[in-house]
């Protein structure tokens, strides 16, 4: 059951907030200068637009904003309409205060923000949510009701196309059934869906006992629509891959010239002090020689101290070219690559729903993204929310989304 509750205004929101509250600054200005200008006609007026002003802020600014955040917005149209009331309340074009009424009540007519009605009790601005499981939802709304007072007809309910018929009624409440078959179909995956309702309550008056007039009562009111899915989940989690690879590295090169006698000299290799360098494939590579070997240069592998090592003999020719040569050496080395890759599994939950995920490792991170636009991040730890409940427990991580029987929003 569905009961109407009056609204708390609260604090303005930003942008729309401050755009309404721009309105009726100029309207109040517009006001204190008819006053001072002794134009009584408009103060009256002036006083009409701004309870629209204010009721519209009072609705979808205020309420929607606070208990919704950024999910809900005021729609331009009315943003437009409002606009135009005051622009016409501003004009200088409405000479008399009967013309005047006329064009502001038009408007706050269309805007669906006139004030309640002696039918209804407290604010004719409502707003509850609708679940789409189970029975038919109903909701009351209090008044001051009498069958005999109802006329020819009686109070319907008007929502998403379907027109239905009341329900039952005492004389402080009638019942409507909200067509759940009908409402499921507005319903989204991820979003909520606001959707207009309007109660028509027909009236009856009496004058002279035997002379009565009938009139219909109209007021607009909204709900919202939970959709199907309370967020996304996205799981991630880091995997790593190690394999080893060699690599040839190489060494400055040296040179060594028998310029003006024969040399022999011992060079080792200048490799890295590196458990990883590969001993047995360090070689000297000749780069450049003049001279032909076991003539004029030879070399001969000879290790010192655990250094790989080379005797270079180069000789001296006093006629004709000298021994001379370029070398370097060359080494392999073990080089370990790793390999990390984060891997993302992603699900739209249901209502009511479980997934397990296993960790590989100890850097998993859940992500959940409530239907509100709010983002929660679990990791290494067991937590909850109004959305979900995640337990982590020997790598496993299991994730349940509350049951839309049992969600309460907003939270208590």
């Amino acid at each position: 059951m569905y009961s109407i509750n009056l609204l708390q205004a609260q604090s303005p929101v930003a942008t729309i907030g401050d755009y309404t509250a721009s309105l009726s600054e100029k309207t109040e200005k517009h006001v204190l200068s008819s006053d001072l200008s002794n134009i009584t006609y408009r103060i009256p007026v002036g006083e009409q637009v701004q309870r629209a002003i204010n009721n519209f802020n009072a609705f979808f600014v205020q309420y929607l904003h606070n208990e919704y955040g950024n999910m809900v917005t005021a729609d331009s149209a009315r943003l437009e309409k409002l606009s135009r009331m005051v622009s016409a309340y501003e004009s200088d074009a409405l000479k008399n205060q009967d013309s005047l009424e006329k064009a502001v009540t038009a408007y706050i007519a269309e805007l669906g923000m006139d004030e309640s009605t002696p039918i209804l009790n407290g604010v004719d601005r409502q707003f509850f949510i609708v679940p789409y499981y189970g029975k038919d939802p109903e909701f009351d709304i209090e008044g001051n009701f009498g069958m005999e007072s109802f006329g020819r007809d009686v109070p319907k309910l008007h929502v998403a196309d379907t027109v239905r018929d009341l329900e039952s009624f005492t004389s402080e409440t009638i019942t409507f059934k909200m067509p759940r078959g009908r409402l499921a179909k507005l319903t989204k995956s991820s979003e909520l869906v606001i959707v207009p309702l309007k109660v028509t309550i027909p009236f009856r008056t009496t004058r002279f006992w035997f002379i009565h007039k009938y009139h219909t009562v109209v007021h607009q009111r909204y709900f919202v629509l939970l959709p199907n899915s309370p967020g996304e989940v996205t799981f991630q989690d880091k995997t790593s891959k190690e394999w080893t690879t060699t690599v040839t590295r190489r060494t400055q090169p040296v040179v060594q010239h028998s310029s003006a006698r024969d040399l022999v000299k011992t060079h080792c290799a200048s490799v890295p002090n590196d458990p990883n360098v590969v001993k047995s494939s360090i070689h000297l590579v000749m780069d450049n020689v003049r001279g032909k070997e076991g003539v004029d240069w030879i070399t001969k592998r000879q290790d010192e101290g655990g250094k790989v090592c080379y005797m270079v003999e180069t000789f001296f020719n006093k006629f004709g070219e000298s021994g001379s040569v370029t070398f370097h050496f060359v080494y392999d080395k073990r080089m370990t690559e790793t390999d990390v890759t984060t891997k993302e599994e992603f699900l739209q939950m249901d209502w009511g729903d479980r997934k397990n995920y296993r960790a590989i490792s100890d850097e998993w991170k859940l992500t959940f993204r409530a239907f509100t636009g709010e983002v929660f991040e679990f990791s290494d730890a067991s937590d909850s929310n109004p959305f979900v409940q995640v337990l982590e427990k020997d790598g496993i991580i299991k994730v349940r989304s509350t049951n839309i029987k049992d969600f309460r929003w907003p939270p208590q």
